[in-house]
């Protein structure tokens, strides 16, 4: 490819953008995952050509535009990993990708006190409590929301219902076509990694090798021997 090209590459990537809306809190696409239902989406083209950024940590998909996950949740370590990624990985023509892995609904609140068996509540009772976590479920997402947008970069959500992140995030990888993901990591997950036990640890493990992931820890990169990985990883001392 040689400039001219590249340079219409861009320019093309960046008005695309700036034509596009902000994604509001109310537009979340869910995606069920569990045993009594399944994902359907269409299947993404592949990247032909990659490229490296001087501008960011993972390598450019050139043929789309370059789309960077984060895996979000509640914990503070979630929004250290989406401003790395606001830092480190984003390019002009960049579109991050918010994960949020929420639990299947197994209980609902009682009228009189603790928690009842979601089969045993009416609909009437399930329904408040679905809304209501609906919008727990928003009122989080849009503090990432908003992080992007100061960031002035263009954000998507996927939120995944299952009782088990890594496995929903690694059936994610091959479905949405994953070349970049970053994750967040607290002190105990990082003992869990050691151990094999944690999220981080078991995505890093089963990932496949075209899925570059990044896992940060109080706004840095850990790089950590213990944990064995086939990802391609930055070298150069960035964090």
């Amino acid at each position: 490819m040689d400039w001219r090209e590249r340079n219409h590459t861009s320019i093309t990537a960046n008005a695309v953008l700036e034509e596009e809306e902000k994604i509001s809190s109310s537009e979340f696409l869910e995606i069920t995952m569990n045993h009594e239902s399944s994902i359907v989406l269409e299947p993404m083209e592949e990247e032909e050509e990659e490229e490296e950024s001087e501008g960011s940590l993972f390598s450019i998909d050139i043929i789309k535009e370059d789309r960077v996950f984060v895996a979000v949740g509640k914990n503070d370590s979630s929004m250290a990993a989406l401003l790395w990624s606001l830092k480190h990985a984003i390019t002009p023509y960049s579109i991050v990708h918010l994960i949020h892995v929420f639990p299947v609904l197994q209980l609902v609140p009682s009228p009189l006190g603790g928690m009842l068996p979601k089969n045993q509540a009416s609909p009437k009772m399930v329904e408040i409590y679905l809304a209501q976590q609906r919008d727990k479920r928003g009122k989080l997402l849009q503090k990432y929301i908003d992080a992007c947008s100061t960031a002035k970069v263009s954000v998507e959500t996927q939120l995944v219902e299952s009782d088990f992140p890594a496995k929903a995030i690694l059936r994610l990888i091959p479905t949405l076509n994953i070349r970049k993901l970053v994750l967040g990591s607290t002190k105990s997950s990082l003992r869990k990694a050691k151990s094999k036990r944690g999220t981080a640890s078991q995505v890093l493990q089963n990932a496949p090798e075209n899925c570059e992931i990044k896992i940060i820890y109080k706004g840095k990169e850990v790089i950590d021997q213990s944990v064995e990985s086939t990802s391609s990883w930055d070298t150069n001392g960035n964090s």
